[in-house]
């Protein structure tokens, strides 16, 4: 075998190299959030097939065998082969090390160990208690958002929540001359044409009396939100001097619980997957912290 071949060879298992199949575990999350993300287009990147010509073939081996060079060169201890590493080790990184907030907020405390935490930002001020591998992902002052064990950031506590207007953008419009007592979200909600709701149940959280729903778009409502999967029936916006909150309903259920505390309606949202198991299986794994939850006005 001539070296141009010897070259090539190389070459061809270096590119074939590599895992040919992913872990179920990661099937699994990516079909997860297929089912319960409302999808958004995204920039498509157009990729050009580029060929390799073939005279350029050796001189991409010999930078592969420099940069495995390198790689095993910075890996080597610093008194070299053989010598003893003048440098301690470094302490290993804490699970929240290497975690990046949700977007729009820098304020979050990431993986949780099994406890109780307390909201920074948001008001009213909350304690909750959660089990093994939940994360906080936001922390503001109207929203704190959970995320759940193997599933995706679909729990939020909601504050300074405003009845939205319904327009052909679903832009952020508080209704004009809508209350926010929970009486009028619960009216809101129930009354309102494109949306199926369940018989208000009556709920305490902390003391605190309000209602749960569970929604879903009527077959007869047509109209739609940008980038919505179908027709979308706006939720939620907030009483802020420019309001930005759109929360929008279309192919997923929502459950949203509502309750006073001190005179402030705080909402709790769970969206989950349109499949019929989807909302009383979510709804199982959230109830503990809901429970849990205790609030200092």
């Amino acid at each position: 075998m001539t070296h141009q071949r010897d070259i090539e060879h190389i070459l061809d298992v270096w590119f074939s190299d590599g895992p040919t199949e992913a872990p179920d575990r990661a099937f699994d999350v990516v079909a997860d959030r297929i089912e319960r993300q409302p999808q958004r287009p995204a920039w498509r990147l157009h990729l050009r097939e580029t060929h390799v010509h073939r005279y350029l073939k050796p001189l991409l081996a010999v930078a592969a065998v420099l940069v495995v060079a390198v790689i095993g060169y910075r890996l080597l201890p610093v008194g070299g082969v053989g010598g003893t590493s003048t440098t301690s080790p470094s302490p290993s990184a804490s699970p929240s090390a290497s975690f990046a907030c949700d977007t729009g907020t820098t304020g979050c405390l990431g993986p949780l160990e099994p406890g109780e935490y307390t909201t920074g930002a948001f008001r009213p001020t909350m304690t909750y208690v959660v089990a093994d591998g939940w994360t906080n992902v936001r922390d503001r002052a109207r929203v704190y958002g959970l995320q759940r064990p193997g599933g995706d950031f679909v729990f939020q506590v909601l504050s300074q929540n405003a009845i939205p207007e319904q327009n052909s953008v679903c832009s952020a419009v508080p209704k004009a001359g809508a209350g926010n007592s929970v009486s009028d979200w619960v009216d809101f909600l129930t009354k309102h044409p494109g949306l199926d709701a369940s018989t208000p149940t009556p709920v305490t959280i902390d003391g605190h009396a309000g209602f749960s729903l569970v929604l879903t778009v009527a077959p007869t409502w047509k109209q739609t939100c940008p980038n919505a999967l179908g027709p979308a029936v706006m939720l939620i916006t907030d009483s802020g001097a420019t309001p930005d909150r759109t929360i929008w309903i279309d192919n997923q259920v929502e459950t949203l619980t509502i309750f006073d505390v001190a005179g402030t309606t705080v909402i709790i949202r769970l969206e989950s997957g349109s499949e019929p198991a989807a909302q009383p299986r979510d709804l199982a794994k959230v109830q503990p912290v809901i429970d849990s939850m205790r609030f200092t006005p």
